[in-house]
Protein backbone atom coordinates (compact mmCIF):
# COMPACT_ATOMS: atom_id res chain seq x y z
CA UNK A 1 0.00 0.00 0.00
CA UNK A 2 2.84 2.46 0.90
CA UNK A 3 4.36 1.99 -2.29
CA UNK A 4 1.73 2.52 -4.31
CA UNK A 5 1.33 6.06 -2.22
CA UNK A 6 4.83 6.91 -3.16
CA UNK A 7 4.22 6.17 -6.98
CA UNK A 8 0.73 8.22 -6.48
CA UNK A 9 2.54 11.01 -4.84
CA UNK A 10 4.99 11.45 -8.19
CA UNK A 11 2.05 13.59 -9.37
CA UNK A 12 1.83 16.21 -7.13
CA UNK A 13 5.42 16.00 -6.78
CA UNK A 14 5.94 16.90 -10.47
CA UNK A 15 3.71 19.50 -10.74
CA UNK A 16 5.05 21.42 -7.76
CA UNK A 17 8.63 20.93 -9.04
CA UNK A 18 7.66 21.69 -12.79
CA UNK A 19 5.78 25.25 -11.34
CA UNK A 20 8.94 26.05 -8.92
CA UNK A 21 11.13 25.41 -12.59
CA UNK A 22 9.15 27.60 -14.43
CA UNK A 23 9.29 30.31 -12.10
CA UNK A 24 12.89 29.79 -11.54
CA UNK A 25 12.89 29.55 -15.43
CA UNK A 26 11.61 32.92 -15.69
CA UNK A 27 13.74 34.52 -13.51
CA UNK A 28 16.78 33.33 -14.94
CA UNK A 29 16.13 33.59 -18.65
CA UNK A 30 16.39 30.16 -19.09
CA UNK A 31 14.19 30.74 -22.14
CA UNK A 32 13.76 28.70 -25.50
CA UNK A 33 13.28 31.76 -28.17
CA UNK A 34 11.79 31.26 -31.00
CA UNK A 35 13.87 30.72 -34.13
CA UNK A 36 13.68 30.13 -38.01
CA UNK A 37 12.92 26.61 -37.00
CA UNK A 38 10.67 27.14 -34.13
CA UNK A 39 7.18 25.70 -33.86
CA UNK A 40 6.62 28.89 -31.26
CA UNK A 41 6.33 32.48 -31.43
CA UNK A 42 6.94 33.56 -27.97
CA UNK A 43 9.91 33.13 -25.74
CA UNK A 44 9.25 30.14 -23.28
CA UNK A 45 10.92 29.22 -20.42
CA UNK A 46 12.29 25.37 -20.94
CA UNK A 47 13.85 22.62 -18.87
CA UNK A 48 10.59 21.59 -17.64
CA UNK A 49 12.00 18.32 -17.64
CA UNK A 50 13.69 18.29 -14.55
CA UNK A 51 10.28 17.71 -12.51
CA UNK A 52 9.92 14.77 -14.19
CA UNK A 53 13.78 13.50 -13.81
CA UNK A 54 13.33 14.54 -9.60
CA UNK A 55 9.93 13.50 -8.95
CA UNK A 56 10.68 9.81 -10.78
CA UNK A 57 14.53 9.45 -9.86
CA UNK A 58 13.21 10.29 -5.90
CA UNK A 59 10.44 7.76 -6.37
CA UNK A 60 13.01 5.23 -7.67
CA UNK A 61 15.51 6.13 -4.50
CA UNK A 62 13.06 5.65 -2.09
CA UNK A 63 11.94 2.07 -3.62
CA UNK A 64 15.14 0.90 -3.33
CA UNK A 65 15.79 2.14 0.29
CA UNK A 66 12.71 0.19 1.56
CA UNK A 67 13.71 -2.94 -0.52
CA UNK A 68 14.73 -6.16 1.24
CA UNK A 69 17.51 -6.69 -1.54
CA UNK A 70 19.51 -4.08 -3.61
CA UNK A 71 18.02 -4.24 -7.34
CA UNK A 72 21.29 -3.11 -9.57
CA UNK A 73 18.68 -2.48 -12.19
CA UNK A 74 16.68 0.23 -10.56
CA UNK A 75 20.09 1.53 -9.46
CA UNK A 76 21.64 2.00 -13.09
CA UNK A 77 17.66 3.71 -13.54
CA UNK A 78 18.86 6.37 -11.06
CA UNK A 79 22.53 6.62 -12.38
CA UNK A 80 21.18 6.83 -16.10
CA UNK A 81 18.71 9.28 -15.23
CA UNK A 82 20.89 11.46 -13.90
CA UNK A 83 23.58 11.09 -16.05
CA UNK A 84 21.19 11.39 -19.09
CA UNK A 85 19.74 14.19 -17.14
CA UNK A 86 22.75 16.84 -16.74
CA UNK A 87 23.60 15.96 -20.83
CA UNK A 88 20.18 17.25 -21.39
CA UNK A 89 20.75 20.23 -18.84
CA UNK A 90 23.78 20.95 -20.03
CA UNK A 91 22.91 21.05 -23.87
CA UNK A 92 19.69 23.27 -22.57
CA UNK A 93 22.47 25.88 -21.25
CA UNK A 94 25.19 26.23 -23.47
CA UNK A 95 23.71 24.12 -26.95
CA UNK A 96 26.99 21.36 -26.82
CA UNK A 97 28.02 20.43 -30.11
CA UNK A 98 26.69 17.96 -31.85
CA UNK A 99 28.94 15.62 -32.18
CA UNK A 100 30.29 15.94 -28.33
CA UNK A 101 26.33 15.20 -27.64
CA UNK A 102 26.47 12.79 -29.82
CA UNK A 103 29.29 10.55 -28.54
CA UNK A 104 27.78 11.02 -24.82
CA UNK A 105 24.71 9.11 -25.85
CA UNK A 106 26.36 6.56 -27.42
CA UNK A 107 28.89 6.33 -24.38
CA UNK A 108 26.02 5.86 -21.55
CA UNK A 109 24.19 3.17 -23.95
CA UNK A 110 27.10 0.94 -24.74
CA UNK A 111 26.97 1.12 -20.72
CA UNK A 112 23.51 0.73 -20.44
CA UNK A 113 23.92 -2.57 -22.77
CA UNK A 114 26.68 -3.77 -21.00
CA UNK A 115 25.11 -3.93 -17.39
CA UNK A 116 21.99 -5.56 -18.75
CA UNK A 117 23.55 -8.30 -20.90
CA UNK A 118 22.14 -10.99 -21.76
CA UNK A 119 19.60 -8.99 -23.69
CA UNK A 120 16.51 -10.11 -25.28
CA UNK A 121 16.29 -12.45 -28.27
CA UNK A 122 14.54 -11.05 -31.77
CA UNK A 123 12.27 -13.07 -33.54
CA UNK A 124 11.89 -11.23 -37.11
CA UNK A 125 9.89 -12.88 -39.52
CA UNK A 126 10.12 -16.32 -37.94
CA UNK A 127 14.39 -15.87 -38.19
CA UNK A 128 15.36 -15.70 -34.39
CA UNK A 129 18.59 -13.32 -33.95
CA UNK A 130 20.34 -14.80 -30.82
CA UNK A 131 22.46 -13.30 -28.37
CA UNK A 132 25.85 -12.09 -29.07
CA UNK A 133 28.35 -8.95 -30.54
CA UNK A 134 25.74 -8.12 -33.27
CA UNK A 135 22.67 -8.25 -31.15
CA UNK A 136 24.36 -6.44 -28.30
CA UNK A 137 25.44 -3.66 -30.89
CA UNK A 138 21.90 -3.05 -32.53
CA UNK A 139 20.58 -2.62 -29.23
CA UNK A 140 23.70 0.35 -28.57
CA UNK A 141 22.97 2.06 -31.72
CA UNK A 142 18.78 1.67 -31.11
CA UNK A 143 19.22 3.10 -27.55
CA UNK A 144 21.33 6.10 -28.82
CA UNK A 145 18.78 6.58 -32.02
CA UNK A 146 15.66 6.41 -29.83
CA UNK A 147 17.43 8.63 -27.69
CA UNK A 148 17.75 11.31 -30.28
CA UNK A 149 14.44 10.83 -31.96
CA UNK A 150 12.99 11.14 -28.56
CA UNK A 151 14.75 14.49 -28.74
CA UNK A 152 13.63 15.68 -32.62
CA UNK A 153 10.38 14.80 -31.72
CA UNK A 154 9.79 17.05 -29.09
CA UNK A 155 9.18 20.10 -31.23
CA UNK A 156 5.27 20.86 -30.38
CA UNK A 157 3.12 21.78 -27.17
CA UNK A 158 1.95 18.64 -25.36
CA UNK A 159 3.33 16.25 -28.25
CA UNK A 160 6.54 14.33 -26.15
CA UNK A 161 4.98 14.20 -22.79
CA UNK A 162 1.46 13.15 -24.32
CA UNK A 163 3.60 10.15 -26.13
CA UNK A 164 5.19 8.99 -23.20
CA UNK A 165 2.45 8.79 -21.19
CA UNK A 166 0.45 6.88 -23.46
CA UNK A 167 3.11 4.46 -24.55
CA UNK A 168 3.38 3.81 -20.87
CA UNK A 169 -0.38 3.21 -20.21
CA UNK A 170 -0.80 1.00 -23.33
CA UNK A 171 2.24 -1.12 -22.10
CA UNK A 172 0.90 -1.35 -18.59
CA UNK A 173 -2.34 -2.76 -19.95
CA UNK A 174 -0.89 -5.42 -21.82
CA UNK A 175 1.29 -6.19 -18.70
CA UNK A 176 -1.77 -5.85 -16.52
CA UNK A 177 -4.08 -8.21 -18.79
CA UNK A 178 -1.42 -10.98 -18.55
CA UNK A 179 -1.29 -10.90 -15.10
CA UNK A 180 2.16 -10.05 -14.34
CA UNK A 181 2.28 -7.51 -11.97
CA UNK A 182 6.48 -6.75 -12.51
CA UNK A 183 7.23 -3.14 -13.58
CA UNK A 184 3.26 -1.74 -13.03
CA UNK A 185 4.61 0.36 -10.22
CA UNK A 186 7.87 1.97 -11.63
CA UNK A 187 5.99 2.56 -15.25
CA UNK A 188 3.15 4.21 -13.25
CA UNK A 189 4.87 6.75 -11.42
CA UNK A 190 7.25 7.92 -14.98
CA UNK A 191 3.62 8.18 -16.34
CA UNK A 192 2.23 10.03 -13.36
CA UNK A 193 5.58 12.21 -13.09
CA UNK A 194 5.66 13.35 -16.67
CA UNK A 195 1.79 14.05 -16.32
CA UNK A 196 2.42 16.58 -13.67
CA UNK A 197 4.53 18.31 -16.39
CA UNK A 198 2.08 17.94 -18.61
CA UNK A 199 -0.23 20.25 -16.75
CA UNK A 200 2.51 23.42 -17.59
CA UNK A 201 3.09 21.80 -21.35
CA UNK A 202 -0.64 21.32 -22.84
CA UNK A 203 -1.67 23.25 -25.50
CA UNK A 204 -0.43 26.46 -25.39
CA UNK A 205 2.27 25.49 -23.60
CA UNK A 206 3.62 27.18 -20.58
CA UNK A 207 7.03 25.50 -19.69
CA UNK A 208 8.89 22.90 -22.05
CA UNK A 209 10.76 20.13 -21.30
CA UNK A 210 13.68 20.89 -22.53
CA UNK A 211 16.77 18.68 -23.65
CA UNK A 212 16.98 17.55 -19.96
CA UNK A 213 13.68 16.64 -20.20
CA UNK A 214 13.64 14.66 -23.67
CA UNK A 215 17.22 12.92 -23.70
CA UNK A 216 16.06 11.51 -19.83
CA UNK A 217 12.53 10.52 -21.13
CA UNK A 218 14.44 8.95 -24.11
CA UNK A 219 17.11 6.83 -22.15
CA UNK A 220 14.53 6.26 -19.17
CA UNK A 221 12.11 4.80 -22.29
CA UNK A 222 14.64 3.16 -23.93
CA UNK A 223 15.63 0.87 -20.58
CA UNK A 224 12.47 0.01 -19.63
CA UNK A 225 11.69 -1.69 -23.12
CA UNK A 226 14.60 -3.62 -23.07
CA UNK A 227 14.41 -4.55 -19.25
CA UNK A 228 10.57 -5.68 -19.46
CA UNK A 229 11.52 -7.51 -23.23
CA UNK A 230 14.37 -9.24 -21.25
CA UNK A 231 12.23 -10.05 -18.57
CA UNK A 232 9.66 -11.77 -21.07
CA UNK A 233 7.20 -9.39 -19.19
CA UNK A 234 6.20 -7.90 -22.84
CA UNK A 235 7.22 -8.28 -26.18
CA UNK A 236 9.64 -6.02 -27.64
CA UNK A 237 7.77 -5.81 -30.69
CA UNK A 238 4.76 -4.60 -28.68
CA UNK A 239 6.66 -1.58 -27.55
CA UNK A 240 8.13 -1.06 -31.11
CA UNK A 241 4.39 -0.86 -32.07
CA UNK A 242 3.55 1.47 -28.81
CA UNK A 243 6.38 4.16 -29.83
CA UNK A 244 5.32 3.80 -33.75
CA UNK A 245 4.37 7.32 -34.42
CA UNK A 246 7.90 8.88 -33.47
CA UNK A 247 9.80 6.12 -34.52
CA UNK A 248 7.69 6.40 -38.19
CA UNK A 249 7.91 10.08 -38.23
CA UNK A 250 11.46 10.32 -37.15
CA UNK A 251 12.57 7.32 -39.09
CA UNK A 252 11.20 9.11 -42.33
CA UNK A 253 12.20 12.28 -42.05
CA UNK A 254 15.60 11.77 -41.37
CA UNK A 255 15.76 8.91 -44.69
CA UNK A 256 14.03 11.93 -46.73
CA UNK A 257 16.48 14.42 -45.73
CA UNK A 258 19.39 11.88 -46.50
CA UNK A 259 18.18 11.29 -49.87
CA UNK A 260 17.75 14.98 -50.24
CA UNK A 261 21.36 16.08 -49.49
CA UNK A 262 20.33 17.69 -46.40
CA UNK A 263 22.88 18.04 -42.88
CA UNK A 264 20.69 15.41 -41.21
CA UNK A 265 22.50 17.00 -37.70
CA UNK A 266 21.09 20.68 -38.52
CA UNK A 267 17.86 21.52 -37.02
CA UNK A 268 14.97 21.47 -38.74
CA UNK A 269 11.22 21.99 -38.56
CA UNK A 270 10.30 19.49 -41.59
CA UNK A 271 8.84 16.43 -39.07
CA UNK A 272 5.37 15.65 -40.49
CA UNK A 273 3.77 16.30 -36.77
CA UNK A 274 5.64 19.79 -37.50
CA UNK A 275 4.27 20.10 -40.76
CA UNK A 276 0.64 19.17 -39.36
CA UNK A 277 0.98 21.89 -36.83
CA UNK A 278 1.52 24.50 -39.34
CA UNK A 279 -1.17 23.60 -41.61
CA UNK A 280 -3.61 23.45 -39.26
CA UNK A 281 -2.41 26.16 -37.15
CA UNK A 282 -2.89 24.18 -34.11
CA UNK A 283 -0.43 22.49 -31.33
CA UNK A 284 -3.46 20.80 -29.75
CA UNK A 285 -4.87 19.52 -32.65
CA UNK A 286 -1.97 17.31 -33.76
CA UNK A 287 -1.14 16.44 -29.94
CA UNK A 288 -5.14 15.28 -29.48
CA UNK A 289 -5.04 13.52 -33.60
CA UNK A 290 -1.34 11.83 -31.86
CA UNK A 291 -3.19 10.39 -28.95
CA UNK A 292 -5.90 8.80 -30.50
CA UNK A 293 -3.87 7.24 -32.70
CA UNK A 294 -1.93 5.75 -30.14
CA UNK A 295 -5.10 4.61 -28.20
CA UNK A 296 -7.23 3.34 -31.32
CA UNK A 297 -4.82 1.85 -33.52
CA UNK A 298 -1.37 0.69 -31.73
CA UNK A 299 -2.81 -0.13 -28.34
CA UNK A 300 -4.62 -2.74 -29.98
CA UNK A 301 -1.89 -4.06 -32.16
CA UNK A 302 0.71 -4.02 -29.55
CA UNK A 303 -1.46 -6.33 -27.21
CA UNK A 304 -1.67 -8.69 -30.54
CA UNK A 305 2.27 -8.87 -30.67
CA UNK A 306 1.95 -9.57 -26.78
CA UNK A 307 -0.92 -12.44 -27.02
CA UNK A 308 0.82 -13.76 -30.90
CA UNK A 309 4.34 -13.97 -30.25
CA UNK A 310 4.96 -15.92 -33.46
CA UNK A 311 3.26 -13.55 -35.78
CA UNK A 312 4.39 -10.10 -33.77
CA UNK A 313 6.87 -8.73 -36.02
CA UNK A 314 4.28 -8.98 -38.81
CA UNK A 315 1.92 -7.34 -36.91
CA UNK A 316 4.76 -4.61 -36.01
CA UNK A 317 4.56 -4.31 -39.95
CA UNK A 318 0.94 -4.37 -39.98
CA UNK A 319 0.66 -1.54 -37.47
CA UNK A 320 3.98 1.00 -39.22
CA UNK A 321 3.06 0.26 -42.77
CA UNK A 322 0.10 3.17 -42.93
CA UNK A 323 2.33 5.71 -40.45
CA UNK A 324 5.10 5.25 -42.75
CA UNK A 325 2.98 6.54 -45.43
CA UNK A 326 1.10 8.85 -44.05
CA UNK A 327 4.19 10.47 -43.07
CA UNK A 328 5.98 10.09 -46.14
CA UNK A 329 2.91 11.90 -47.84
CA UNK A 330 3.04 14.83 -45.20
CA UNK A 331 6.18 15.15 -45.53
CA UNK A 332 6.33 15.52 -49.83
CA UNK A 333 3.54 17.44 -49.47
CA UNK A 334 4.71 20.20 -47.23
Amino acid sequence: MMQWLAVFACLPLSWGLTYLIEQGSLRGQLLDLPGERSSHQLPTPTAGGLGILISFLGFLVWFVATSDQVDKINIMLVGVGVIAGFIGYLDDRHNLKVSWRFLAHLLLALGVVVILDPLPELLLFGWKWELGLGLSLLYMMALTWFVNLYNFMDGIDGLAASEAITVILGAMLIIGISGDQSWLMPLAALALSVAGFLIFNWPPARLFMGDVGSIFLGFTLGILVIITSAEGIISIWSWCILLALFVGDATVTLLIRLVSGERIYQAHNSHAYQILARRWSSHRHVTLLAILINIAWLWPLAWCASEYPYIASEVAFFAYFPLLLIACYVRVKQ
